[in-house]
């Protein structure tokens, strides 16, 4: 896929990305836009994602490569600071997938550490009162996220799918883990001078009867 700039032609992986920032360097305006057509349907593309794990890190993959590493190569910093903030928050990805690994690491070494003070081979010293805050606050926002996670899915295709959507959480965040470093493995052959490729991935079209209107 590729982008024309003037005389330039630049090969990217997440087009309709980078357009939309490059409207917005020119001066005019870009939105983010939820609207319907006269029989109450949504306007616009529907398709599932990729239904097995290997391809949904395909699909992942393109989209951390493009717009997380080798989109930061020919964009930069530019824009105001709320577009930086935007852009800070995408190319956040790659990062954040390490702290989930993490994260996913800790909670099974600490469910062996409370199988442990159970079956009494090993008694924990007990967390300091600021840690328990700081994960308290921490648990309060991942609620928040997945209320509104679910509020958006009921809102298109009814609670069913809402109440999915939360262990569909933990699936997407291992997903992520996978394509980060299928993403960075690219991106490092890309620095070595391999041109990067289109990996396409083939989208269903969403069933009438999953639709919600």
């Amino acid at each position: 896929m590729a982008i024309v700039t003037g005389h330039l032609t630049t090969k990217v992986l997440t087009e309709d990305y980078e357009l939309g920032l490059k409207i917005g360097a020119t001066g005019n305006r870009a939105m983010m836009a939820r609207i319907f057509d006269d029989q109450g349907s949504l306007i616009g593309t529907k398709a599932c994602f990729p239904d097995t794990l290997y391809t949904s890190v395909r699909q992942k993959t393109r989209w951390l490569t493009g717009i997380a590493l080798a989109g930061w190569d020919r964009l930069g910093w530019s824009g105001s600071w709320a577009e930086r903030w935007m852009l800070l928050h995408d190319r956040r990805s790659i990062f954040s997938a390490l702290v989930l690994m993490a994260a996913y690491i800790c909670v099974v070494l600490t469910l062996i550490l409370v199988i442990g003070d159970i079956v009494d081979v090993y008694q924990p010293m007990p967390l300091p009162r600021y840690l328990v805050f700081i994960v308290g606050i921490n648990a309060i926002f991942l609620m928040w996220r997945m209320a509104v996670r679910a509020a958006f899915v009921s809102a298109q295709y009814g609670w069913a799918e809402a109440i999915l959507s939360v262990p569909r959480s933990m699936i997407a965040n291992i997903i992520s883990i996978m394509a980060a470093r299928r993403a960075c493995m690219a991106y490092f052959r890309y620095r070595s001078g391999v041109p990067l490729t289109w990996d396409k991935t083939v989208h269903h079209i969403v069933p009438r009867v999953a639709q919600h209107d």
